[in-house]
């Protein structure tokens, strides 16, 4: 079976947009990495995709921040934002229409302006204006909370996983099942409805008693008045969400302090290891530098020859004892140490002998060598060894600089004052959660004793029956008690057998397809839940099997006990966003580009693994951005070197000024999308 939309990204270009002054990249079928550092336009693209794939035109805020800010050849007044598509031909699958869509921003003026601009052959060239084909724009036109599922960041795969994203998730079942049609319909019918039956009361000639008459020009402000209280429900249903999800946040972020506070703990470890390493190499550099002094180090077997030769000598008492300084002091002395008169033989004899003996500084030079070979027999330290033990320290001490600086980025140092903040922040939504709790209740009760207890009905409904006056009822705001006052002035008005019929059939048709639809959207929810459920077991985690349910928190996270987690990780609430996405794009029969933030944001080595073999491939083409640091922490699993550099399935392209080294300087020169994969594994700007 044919899919219902399949499409391709062929080309992206920017022309003067933000960070970028003329660049395009080529995006393949399969994977595709952009490794990009931040603030050079991650952010920018994904907006920009976003209004292409809508049609939706960025606001003026909008507009301002897309304006060129460099100086490098861009031009500040105007830009352009081109992407060239590809989408399958639904009747006839095998042919592939080219559309290319490109948002034209002008900045000379005081309020920025921009348009788009269509071409394709099927258009018979260029056209202004955002003009898809018809297969295109039923799933995205106008549908920027779907199509941020498909083009998304962490703060969507977060939102998804709290109270705010249960609207979310029922929108993107309808709108990828088609469901979302059928259910504006839906409420034009009702309307359509209500106005037959009116248009039936005015030309009934037969309802003209006082009764009928007061409830007619009383089924007017009731059914005014019961909107306005379902439009307030609606309301507190989102303020209550909201809350659900804040306090949600709340608490995940109180374990992600208790987390920190372990962090912490590992921080002084670390500090504490490295602080000993530090030690420990300086004290073996000592070491070293003192055995570098002592000469038996040198050459093992060379200074058992020198020891040796040097015993022999002193065995031999050489050299002399004394030197020829002795004797040229005995000669200027009166007398010998003999006590004799020297005379001229005596002085004579002795000076043909005084060149036998050495010269002070020669006899000291070897007495201290001689000394020295005494004190050094045998040799202290083997320089090898003891480099290779500096250098096994040192590798340690750097690898726990790496993982101390992955700690640090993630930490707080102001843990306490906002764990403090964010229990005050907690009381205070939980409270303000219970009386908006109140509220509902006030609206939804249907129990008659809690209805009469607390009188929510505002004394509308007497002991006789419903009161019709419209001051009556105005004041109630319980919608069972303003049913039954509808209910009963419908009956009053419906004075006729006709009226009666036209009533009954109107109720009983509306009843019977709002239970058709909530039929359908339980099947596609469940079905959509098995999907992503399955897919979410190929990713492991380090805290054990995770299964998905769709409630009032969003995607909320259930073990294999059936137990809630709440305050799941970013990691989680990635994985859980990416298995449902890619659940949509089965349950819709879709194949669209997904395009994503940093990908792996929140995984772990485990978790990456199965994200490189299990969720990658779930799209036909898959693009993301990255920075150099998640790339690293890809390249640590196997399974993740293998999605980046094993085979030809994957594109690599690095974002990078002209002149830009791998090490990130200077940062000059226009941008530039730079295909060499060696360039691309050794990109290191260290701001990243």
């Amino acid at each position: 079976m044919s899919k219902q939309l399949v499409c391709r990204i062929r080309k992206v270009s920017w022309e003067s947009i933000r960070q970028m002054e003329d660049i395009e990249v080529n995006p393949q079928d399969g994977r595709n990495f952009w490794q990009i550092r931040n603030g050079y336009g991650k952010t920018t693209t994904l907006l920009l995709l976003r209004h292409i794939f809508t049609g939706n035109q960025p606001n003026t805020e909008e507009l301002r921040h897309f304006k060129y800010n460099q100086t490098f050849g861009g031009d500040a007044k105007h830009g352009k934002f081109c992407v060239d598509l590809e989408i399958q031909n639904p009747s006839h699958p095998e042919e592939w229409d080219s559309w290319t869509v490109s948002l034209h921003i002008d900045n000379s003026g005081h309020q920025p302006t921009c348009y788009f601009e269509t071409i394709s052959p099927e258009l018979g060239g260029p056209k202004d204006g955002w003009h898809l084909p018809e297969s295109f724009k039923s799933h995205f036109e106008n549908k920027s909370d779907f199509i941020e599922l498909f083009i998304f960041d962490g703060e969507t795969a977060k939102e998804l996983c709290t109270a705010q994203g249960t609207k979310r998730i029922t929108r993107a079942i309808r709108d990828v099942s088609g469901l979302g049609k059928v259910f504006k319909l839906i409420e034009s019918d009702k309307s359509l409805f209500e106005n037959i039956f009116d248009e039936e009361v005015r030309n009934q000639p037969h309802i003209n008693s006082a009764g009928s008459s007061e409830a007619l020009q009383s089924l007017g402000p009731l059914k005014d008045h019961i909107a306005s209280v379902e439009i307030s429900k609606l309301a507190l249903e989102d303020q209550l969400e909201d809350m659900d999800g804040q306090i949600l946040s709340i608490v995940s972020d109180l374990k992600g302090i208790d987390a920190q506070t372990q962090s912490q703990g590992e921080i002084k470890n670390l500090e504490t290891k490295i602080e000993h390493n530090k030690t420990n190499i300086k004290s073996k550099s000592q070491d070293l530098i003192q055995a570098l002094a002592n000469p038996s180090n040198l050459n093992g077997t060379l200074w058992d020859q020198v020891s040796a030769l040097c015993n022999e000598m002193l065995r031999s008492r050489i050299p002399e004892t004394v030197g020829q300084s002795f004797f040229n002091d005995l000669l200027r002395d009166d007398t010998c140490i003999c006590g004799l008169s020297w005379n001229s033989e005596m002085k004579a004899h002795v000076e043909s002998r005084v060149n036998d003996y050495l010269g002070d500084d020669i006899l000291s030079a070897i007495r201290t060598m001689q000394n020295e070979v005494e004190q050094h027999t045998k040799p202290t330290l083997n320089y090898g060894d003891i480099v290779s033990e500096i250098k096994e320290i040192q590798k340690d001490t750097d690898e726990m600089k790496t993982q101390l600086t992955r700690i640090r980025e993630d930490f707080d140092e102001d843990l306490a004052s906002k764990r403090e903040e964010l229990l005050g922040f907690k009381f205070r939504f939980l409270k303000e959660k219970d009386e908006i709790k109140e509220k509902l209740q006030e609206i939804e009760e249907t129990d008659e004793y809690e209805i009469q207890r607390n009188r929510w009905d505002k004394d509308a409904i007497g002991n006789s029956g419903p009161l019709v006056q419209v001051h009556r009822f105005t004041l109630c705001k319980n919608l069972k008690s303003l049913l039954t006052i509808k209910q009963y002035l419908n009956e009053r008005a419906s004075a006729t057998d006709v009226l009666r019929d036209l009533r009954r059939g109107i109720n009983t048709a509306t009843e019977v397809i709002e239970e058709a639809l909530d039929t359908i959207m339980e099947q596609m929810r469940q079905e959509l839940k098995t999907y992503s459920n399955e897919i979410l077991s190929k990713i492991p985690g380090a805290g054990g099997p995770l299964f998905i349910d769709f409630n009032q928190g969003g995607l909320e996270f259930y073990n294999q006990h059936g137990e809630r987690q709440p305050g799941a990780n970013i990691g989680a609430n990635v994985s859980a966003a990416y298995s449902f996405i890619a659940a949509l794009g089965r349950v819709g029969n879709m194949d669209v580009p997904m395009f994503v933030d940093s990908p792996t944001t929140g995984l772990d080595a485990f978790s990456i693994r199965g994200w490189s073999e299990n969720i990658v491939p779930e799209f036909g083409q898959f693009i993301a951005f990255i920075h150099n640091v998640e790339r690293m922490g890809i390249e640590q699993s196997s399974a993740g070197r293998k999605v980046l550099y094993d085979d030809n399935q994957t594109s690599l392209v690095t974002f990078h000024r002209s002149h830009e080294g791998v090490n990130g300087i200077p940062q000059s020169g226009k941008l530039v999308a730079d295909t060499d994969v060696e360039f691309f594994k050794n990109y290191m700007p260290t701001d990243n």
